[in-house]
């Protein structure tokens, strides 16, 4: 009979003899994109991943035990030499802080809730010219258009409107400090970075703005090599673009260089109600510039500069009514927005802490032909200042426990025609903990605990606390979350001090959000599937609203308002990440929950502009030097006025955009043509009443860029 124990070196010699040249790929989990730079203890060798994220293994390493992974800025692995790829899992959203060694695993700062992590790199940009765009069909996620490219884009989260989300950049608030929205089209796509999504706002870049949810947007990573792209597209309706960027390092200086320039006319035609009319005063003019820069004095320390600016002309038409009345569209808006910010980061293996100051300004001119205002035509200026600094520190005493907290502080300026000259400074901080409780079990890994609080505080104001806390149970399933927390919104300074109608006794909106959901992650071969759900529910309290009052418009704190719904999502992804699929549905309701007079009729309906149901499918595939894909987009129909008179809705309405793209490669450089069908079907339909949406459209780009 043969032993065993003669048998087992010839079965080991065999294994090798099978895995040896074996290779073994790393991909970040979020962006699906290759690393480099992995670290792998295979026995006594250390090898590191390529450009391409691999790794190739010796000949002599022992295939039956464990392999052990390592990259600061990522969670430390145990893997078995058999699988072919590896999805690494960042420790945190904030990059700026980089932790290595073992750490508590926690995808995104702050409280648990249905985050997500959108990259302009990651292919599902398809045609998209802005921001806006990209973000159309999104869970969760409700974009207004104005109209056609170069029109006024806002977004809003979870039956909230647009001033109620929070829009950051690196943290730094963009939302307009008279108004409380942000214009996404504004924003250069190409030269921006991952872009995080919280659906019930975030303790971390929480503040006032954040009830309906915050978006934060990272700049574009600096690279270590000198790269460029370059672009040119031209679209129907007169619709041109051009821009560039370039990596530019330096003596360890790492460089971008950003610029875009947008021009178009827009003059398409819309139908009211039979007769096709060409609308006028949709024409833009824009000027994007940006440029940042990081420098790493040692592995601790680090320092990064960012500078944008941006120029708009546009037309600011009044709603499309008849014919006639758009002869009189003639109002003109222009806009000069820059932002300058400087910030330190310092990390160690236990934490770290980032210090930032920033000064953003806005100059708005506006001019109306058609309003006669003291025997003058409506010309109003406006002037807005914000200089702010913030300070993050990150902690971890005990392999199990972690701490986040923070301070900020920001002082504003108001110069306008219309609200008068005003002042605001405000204060906050804030601290975060998790502790995490390591399971024995094969399908659960963790139960993690975290709590938060926020205090927000201004001059002659009562301090605002936004308390939350949030469980959530790791497994190999992926994550089950339950979370509440407590968000606010300060009146903007059009509502305090706007002529005529500004009303400064108005209260701060208080919001509770509750949410639950899962988290689901899986691979299959070569394939990843990234599942979630969440059910959420938001009360909102002293709501602001501008009602008629004695025959004059004006803000007052009358509504209560709940939302609440199911968005659910799933993606599926080949590690190639030439293959995708992403599936998105939600469903809810935003509705009145109490009168605002004693006659009021219209408690319990829905909320304006807010349709019960969002669904996207969203599918790109690539084969060699070809790629494409669609995006399906559709949305139920919505009531133009708290009445709900079902004559005057936004009837339900879906699109369909597809696009295709050729690349060459020849002596480090790529070119790629892209072609591109939007709204294919053809149809008719507006978000925002009387802005029409474009019909059918087509674009063609050309890019060139050096790899």
């Amino acid at each position: 009979m043969i032993q065993i124990k003669n048998i087992l070196p010839i079965l080991f010699l065999l294994t090798g003899v099978l895995f040896a040249g074996k290779r073994i790929q790393f991909r970040d989990i979020w962006s699906q994109r290759p690393i480099l730079g992995v670290r792998l203890i295979a026995g006594n060798d250390t090898l590191f991943s390529d450009s391409r994220g691999e790794v190739r293994l010796n000949e002599n390493f022992a295939p039956h035990k464990p392999l052990m992974v390592f990259k600061t800025g990522y969670f430390e692995e145990a893997i078995s030499a058999s699988q072919n790829l590896v999805w690494l899992t960042p420790l945190s959203e904030a990059d700026e802080i980089v932790a290595s060694g073992k750490s508590l695993r926690s995808a995104v700062m702050g409280l648990p809730a249905h985050v997500s992590r959108i990259s302009p790199q990651s292919g599902w940009t398809g045609a998209s010219a802005n921001l806006g765009e990209l973000l159309k069909g999104m869970g969760g996620i409700q974009i207004k258009a104005y109209g056609a490219g170069g029109q006024m884009q806002t977004v809003s989260l979870r039956g909230m409107s647009a001033s109620q989300t929070q829009v950051s950049l690196d943290g730094v608030p963009l939302n307009n400090l008279q108004l409380g929205s942000v214009d996404l089209g504004l924003l250069d796509l190409a030269a921006l970075g991952d872009l995080f999504v919280y659906r019930g706002g975030s303790l971390y870049l929480g503040g006032s703005g954040a009830i309906g949810g915050a978006l934060n947007i990272h700049a574009a990573e600096l690279s270590e090599k000198q790269t460029y792209h370059l672009f040119y597209q031209r679209a129907s309706w007169a619709n041109e673009s051009f821009g560039g960027q370039w990596q530019l390092p330096v003596f360890g200086l790492r460089q971008q260089i950003s610029f875009l320039r947008a021009y178009g006319a827009n003059n398409y035609s819309a139908l009211n109600p039979n007769q096709h009319t060409t609308l006028q005063n949709r024409d833009f003019s824009r000027w994007n510039g940006q440029y940042q820069a990081e420098y790493d004095f040692s592995d601790q320390l680090n320092a990064s500069v960012f500078l944008l600016q941006t120029k708009n002309k546009r037309g600011a038409p009044k709603p499309f009514v008849s014919p006639s009345t758009e002869n009189a569209n003639r109002a003109r808006m222009d806009t000069d927005q820059n932002l300058a910010k400087v910030k330190l980061s310092y990390a160690t293996q236990t934490g770290g802490v980032t210090l930032q100051v920033y000064d953003r300004n806005e100059w708005m001119r506006y001019d109306d032909p058609a309003v006669v205002i003291n025997n003058r035509n409506l010309h109003s200026l406006h002037f807005n200042q914000e200089v702010g600094l913030q300070l993050r520190g990150r902690f971890r005493p005990f392999p199990s426990v972690e701490f986040l907290l923070g301070a900020e502080g920001a002082r504003y300026k108001v110069n306008s025609t219309n609200a008068g000259i005003h002042r605001r400074a405000v204060q906050s901080a804030y601290l975060l903990s998790t502790y995490e409780y390591t399971l024995e079990n094969a399908w659960l890994k963790s139960l993690q605990f975290r709590s938060g609080l926020r205090l927000e505080g201004e001059e002659n104001a009562t301090l605002v606390a936004l308390p939350g806390m949030g469980i959530s149970l790791q497994g190999s399933f992926g994550e089950a979350y339950a979370t509440a927390g407590k968000n606010f919104r300060r009146p903007t300074l059009n509502d305090l001090y706007w002529v005529p109608g500004g009303n400064r006794n108005l209260l701060a909106e208080t919001s509770w959000n509750y949410e639950t959901g899962l988290k689901y992650t899986r691979q299959t071969g070569l394939f990843l599937w990234q599942g979630q759900a969440a059910l959420f529910r938001n009360e909102v309290q002293n709501q602001i609203k501008w009602l008629p009052v004695a025959g004059l418009w004006q803000p007052q704190n009358v509504s209560a308002v709940r939302s609440e719904g199911v968005e659910l999502s799933l993606e599926i992804g080949h590690f190639t990440n030439r293959h995708k699929l992403l599936l998105n549905y939600s469903v809810g309701r935003a509705e009145k929950r109490r009168a605002d007079t004693p006659q009021d009729q219209t408690v319990g309906n829905q909320l304006p502009y807010t349709p019960r149901e969002q669904y996207s499918i969203l599918a790109q595939s690539g084969y060699r030097l070809m790629d494409g894909g669609l995006r399906y987009t559709g949305s139920s129909f919505s009531y133009v006025s708290m009445a709900n008179d079902p004559q005057n809705i936004i009837p339900a309405y879906h699109t369909l955009d597809i696009w295709l793209s050729v690349s060459l490669k020849r002596a480090q450089h790529l070119l790629r043509l892209k072609a591109a069908l939007l709204n294919t079907l053809n149809r008719s339909y507006e978000v925002v009443k009387g802005y029409p949406m474009p019909p059918r459209e087509w674009r063609i780009i050309l890019e060139i860029t050096h790899l």
